[in-house]
């Protein structure tokens, strides 16, 4: 069985048809989150991004979904109706925050958030944007809102501790003024019902073009920038709900905290809901689950044959006589 043909099984399950399962993409420019491909034809996606330059792709993206709202306005976490916006040279890095241009210069994408216009467009809170669609939970909370992922997750007030995932993108560095930075989403997530899944860095070099163009030529400070190091910039961070609160041992919880688990591949968790959601209710769907786990972990990854040099003997083996018996 495929991962997508155990999918369409489980949100046959009526609870998920009747509450499917709701989707945050919060600056959606440039694309709508992968690992939802495998779901969007269940679910509800609510796609938020201020500066359109760069989503045209949504539209094809829209017939892929149950259900796509897209709102062209700025989420904040406050109840305003208006908010002054900075559209940035590239639009990924555009926001409701000012970048913090003094910092921005010692390092070589600084460019990337030099102000075009400062712009006064529609704004909307989190929270009312969910009560406007009638949406009163989401499952999968996804941020990258350049400077305030903790803020609007917050907004969402008693939303946040149901949510099953929550992606955030969060700075090392003083990108912009005002913002949420990394230790500030590691210290409140510290006191939230979810456990750290992933945590990836990205950077860029450190490089003040400005302080080297007096002693270098532009042809050395590329030949520098080719042979630098990236620092830490960003991290794309992933928590997973430990699901301790009684509110999501439901057969509805287990199933999508399964699926989501199982998106991710992390299997161990994705087992041990379904043996949980076994035990309190019996649905056969848990078993198959567990059947599915079984089928992917035996198939040797990669990293489990470096790991075990005896497995990987006996699969070269394996084929060794394989192709002998086929040359017979």
């Amino acid at each position: 069985m495929t991962d997508q043909e155990l999918f369409d099984k489980i949100f046959k399950f009526p609870d998920l048809i009747t509450s499917p399962p709701v989707l945050l993409d919060i600056g959606a420019s440039g694309n709508l989150h992968n690992n939802w491909q495998s779901i969007a034809r269940y679910a509800i996606c609510i796609a938020f991004d201020a500066d359109d330059r760069e989503m045209d792709f949504i539209n094809d993206k829209a017939k892929n979904f149950r259900q796509l709202h897209i709102v062209n306005k700025i989420v904040s976490d406050k109840n305003i109706e208006t908010a002054d916006f900075y559209l940035t040279s590239s639009p990924y890095c555009s926001s409701l925050l000012q970048p913090d241009s003094e910092c921005l210069a010692d390092w070589y994408f600084g460019d990337n958030f030099n102000i075009e216009k400062k712009i006064s467009l529609p704004a909307i809170s989190l929270q009312k944007a969910l009560a406007d669609l009638a949406i009163d939970y989401v499952d999968w909370f996804k941020s990258d809102s350049q400077g305030l992922d903790l803020k609007l997750f917050k907004n969402i007030e008693q939303k946040q501790y149901n949510a099953i995932i929550a992606d955030f993108e969060p700075g090392f560095i003083d990108a912009y003024r005002g913002e949420d930075k990394i230790k500030d989403l590691l210290d409140y997530m510290d006191t939230m019902p979810f456990w750290l899944c992933a945590f990836a860095v990205g950077g860029n070099k450190r490089m003040n073009i400005s302080k080297l163009t007096p002693t270098f030529s532009s042809t050395e400070i590329d030949r520098i920038r080719y042979t630098t190091s990236d620092a830490a910039i960003f991290s794309e961070v992933t928590y997973i709900n430990n699901f301790k609160q009684p509110q999501l041992q439901t057969e509805r919880y287990y199933l999508l905290g399964c699926v989501f688990s199982l998106i991710l591949k992390q299997y161990g968790f994705a087992a041990e809901l379904a043996i949980h959601g076994l035990n309190l209710t019996g649905n056969s769907l848990f078993s198959e689950i567990l059947d599915y786990i079984k089928q992917v972990s035996r198939k040797p990854t990669i990293a489990m044959l470096i790991a075990n040099p005896a497995l990987l003997k006996k699969k070269i083996l394996n084929r060794m006589i394989y192709r002998l018996q086929n040359l017979l």
